[in-house]
């Protein structure tokens, strides 16, 4: 199965110009925990997550309007392209400890988001096509990423 499969047409995007409050609130609207950055040609050029946008809010002091995108987004993209096969976006998740990954053109033109929700959701559809398992697996490699020192929860 190929990521194109699988992966989300409609991720919610801003643009590295946008302030945190917009970002915020479009996560919010749309239920999601990270948005693509892309520029004026639709090319991805960062990620940020709820979580930066909480941590920058919380340490700079200034009012989330007040703070743009560009400002804490990470821009080491980890990615796929739509043709890739969903094992390779599964490893790429757990070489790179990313729960989202951007689906990419090769020109970097965004087509699409793919989650680890959505692999476990395809997972429980389709268990020929990837296991449940390895998704569980991934998911508790990642259970303490971002947090220095935390033990994992048994």
């Amino acid at each position: 199965m190929k990521v194109r499969d699988v992966m989300r047409r409609d991720a919610a995007v801003c643009g590295p110009d946008n302030n945190l409050a917009a970002v915020a609130e479009t996560m919010w609207k749309r239920d999601v925990g990270v948005v693509p950055v892309v520029d004026g040609r639709g090319r991805a050029v960062g990620m940020i997550t709820d979580r930066d946008v909480c941590i920058a809010v919380g340490t700079r002091h200034r009012m989330a309007a007040d703070i743009a995108v560009e400002e804490v987004m990470s821009t080491d993209l980890a990615s796929v392209r739509p043709e890739e096969d969903l094992d390779d976006a599964l490893e790429q998740m757990r070489r790179r400890k990313v729960r989202r990954l951007p689906v990419l053109e090769t020109d970097g033109t965004l087509v699409g988001i793919l989650s680890i929700d959505d692999l476990a959701a395809t997972a429980v559809a389709t268990p020929v096509d990837l296991s449940f398992q390895e998704v569980v697996l991934l998911l508790r490699e990642m259970r303490t990423h971002g947090t220095p020192g935390a033990e994992p929860v048994q």
